[in-house]
């Protein structure tokens, strides 16, 4: 289940119990999505590549602008060139 956090600044994923994270700040009106954390119990199931891609999928449906400051997110982001609008080109580093 996806839901945002916003006390926390957080996308979380949560499945079987257990909270998977996107940590966020806004600035310059933009999402810098700066970490993801899936705990290692749950790696290598997808959750993070969910957890992104929902992520993006929800700035994406609200019209909002993200910057990235992870390494993760940017593979998945390079990956999944459908969200390529919230990002300025040249934030997806390649």
């Amino acid at each position: 289940m996806f839901r945002i956090n916003e006390k926390e600044k957080k996308f979380e994923w949560t499945q079987d119990g257990v909270t998977s994270f996107v940590s966020y700040y806004i600035k310059n009106n933009k999402y810098v999505l700066w970490h993801s954390e899936v705990p290692l119990s749950e790696r290598g199931k997808g959750i993070g590549r969910n957890l992104v891609t929902n992520t993006f999928r929800y700035l994406q449906d609200n019209n909002l602008k993200a910057e990235i400051a992870c390494s993760y997110i940017n593979m998945v982001a390079m990956r999944n060139p459908e969200y390529n609008s919230i990002f300025i080109q040249e934030e997806v580093q390649k």
